[in-house]
């Protein structure tokens, strides 16, 4: 892990263990943890997958009650897909996404919420 690396997952593992559940999502958006797959230019750390799955193994490690794994996933097909408008709103935490995939004559579509 880098030095980065290791700060991201202290910092949610500081959050998860003492943030109350119902101030959890507000304080992992606060730490900018829901946006970090998120491009720079819409508000997001603009980090990649290893991040996203070095706070996912803290999730589960901490046993946090939030739907990480789904808005991170969502995040991340998002920014391929470079929707800003859902971006932005999902590294700020006021929306939770989630992600449904689905195989349309051999073609993927994906649909958010």
């Amino acid at each position: 892990m880098t030095p980065d690396q290791k700060s991201l997952v202290g910092l949610a593992a500081d959050i998860m263990s003492t943030a109350a559940p119902d101030q959890l999502w507000s304080r992992l958006a606060e730490a900018g943890l829901l946006g970090i797959a998120v491009p720079e230019n819409v508000g997001g750390a603009g980090l990649g997958l290893e991040e996203v799955l070095l706070l996912l193994e803290e999730h589960g490690r901490q046993v946090a009650s939030v739907p990480l794994w789904e808005h991170l996933v969502a995040t991340l097909a998002l920014a391929q897909d470079k929707a800003p408008d859902m971006l932005g709103v999902a590294a700020e935490g006021s929306a939770v996404l989630s992600l449904s995939v689905s195989l349309d004559g051999g073609t993927a579509v994906v649909s958010g919420s």
